[in-house]
């Protein structure tokens, strides 16, 4: 369902787009959430009403997470204006690079020594199948955010409307379908999953290859849909192999816990990923233009108002055009390099896994 979701909504957003406009495509979504809100009240079972219990509340570990986003959203703030705003050793950068190091070091010691359940488990993370999920878990997330976001950037470098980008979205969303569910039957047929998901990683790695190899202007589109699905059934595959890697190397005792922190790893490669890229199309988009265009009349607006919107460039001379469409595409291009780097880490990360045996019962007999 979430493959679905994943594919429709791309063109969803697309369509609205190029009808009323992009802010509508989340405008739209109030009212659907106020149905999804009555459904969950009236569908899901819950405890009957009680007193709010002040014991369980203190269990959260509030702290352990203020760290966490504190020093994302720091790290996050640093690596968008770096080389984007301001120069990458301007005291801003550095000083938000480095208070996002210092929060992440004192979360950590929080995990260990202070939160009674943390978020993370840091000891657990010892187990190198624990620790290589997780981060098989954030580095994937990065890519899959990554080709979410900069799929239909592409798309409309090459002169499709904001409808027609969004189906790249479609194949990876069939993939991620596929992929799930084909994972899951093999792991039940052999009861192996760690040459599974080395397998998965080598294709994935594979579509990013793909992707730079592709893309340009003049090639054909076909071969950047099929990385994508691609993309999309390795990274579902691997979502199915890691999960159960984790659970697998656990007592059921800890098996909610690790679980937690799978996710835990997986929203920070969202973030990651989004990020790491946006600062690579920014420095490499801005750096191209100023090389083509330094020394033109009006050169410093119409740089600025380019690198904010693609829809200003439909508004340039012709002269100008041709120029501004490479320079986008040499920066995606350059994205595409960071996918095939993260995705080589990722192929290592799973390597590291233990095989751990798959059991056919709950008591693991």
């Amino acid at each position: 369902m979430w493959g679905v979701g994943a594919g429709l909504g791309g063109f969803y957003g697309g369509w609205i787009h190029d009808i009323i406009g992009w802010r509508w495509a989340f405008l739209i979504q109030v009212p659907l959430l106020f149905v999804s809100t009555a459904l969950v009240i009236r569908n899901v079972p819950v405890a009957p009403s009680a007193p709010v219990n002040r014991p369980k509340l203190k269990r959260i570990d509030f702290f352990g997470s203020f760290l966490l986003v504190l020093s994302l959203v720091l790290l996050l703030l640093g690596l968008t204006i770096g080389g984007n705003l301001v120069s990458w050793f301007h005291p801003l950068v550095m000083a938000n690079l480095f208070s996002s190091l210092i929060l992440a070091l004192s979360f950590v010691f929080a995990e260990i020594y202070i939160a009674s359940e943390p978020i993370i488990p840091i000891p657990l993370l010892i187990n190198r199948t624990i620790a290589a999920s997780c981060l098989t878990n954030m580095l994937d997330t990065m890519i899959e955010y990554v080709l979410h976001f900069y799929g239909p950037i592409y798309f409309q470098i090459l002169g499709f409307s904001a409808t027609r980008s969004g189906t790249i979205l479609i194949p990876q969303a069939v993939g991620v379908v596929f992929g799930s569910i084909i994972a899951g039957y093999i792991m039940r047929v052999t009861g192996r999953y760690w040459t599974l998901n080395v397998v998965l990683e080598t294709l994935r790695l594979g579509a990013a290859i793909g992707l730079v190899l592709f893309s340009s202007r003049t090639a054909p589109t076909w071969p950047i849909y099929a990385a994508y699905g691609v993309a999309g059934f390795c990274y579902a595959g691997m979502l199915t192999t890691a999960l159960v890697a984790l659970v697998s190397a656990v007592d059921h005792a800890h098996q909610a816990l690790v679980t937690s922190a799978s996710y835990t790893f997986r929203y920070m490669g969202s973030a990651l990923g989004v990020s790491v890229s946006s600062a690579v199309f920014q420095n490499v988009v801005g750096d191209k233009l100023w090389c083509r265009f330094a020394g033109r009349p009006g050169a410093e607006d119409i740089i600025e108002d380019v690198r904010k919107s693609l829809d200003s460039v439909k508004k340039l001379p012709p002269e100008w055009r041709d120029d501004v469409l490479s320079s986008y595409m040499a920066a995606v291009t350059s994205v595409w390099v960071v996918v095939g780097i993260i995705s080589v880490l990722a192929l290592g990360a799973a390597m590291v896994m233990r095989e751990h045996r798959l059991h056919s019962t709950l008591s693991r007999k």
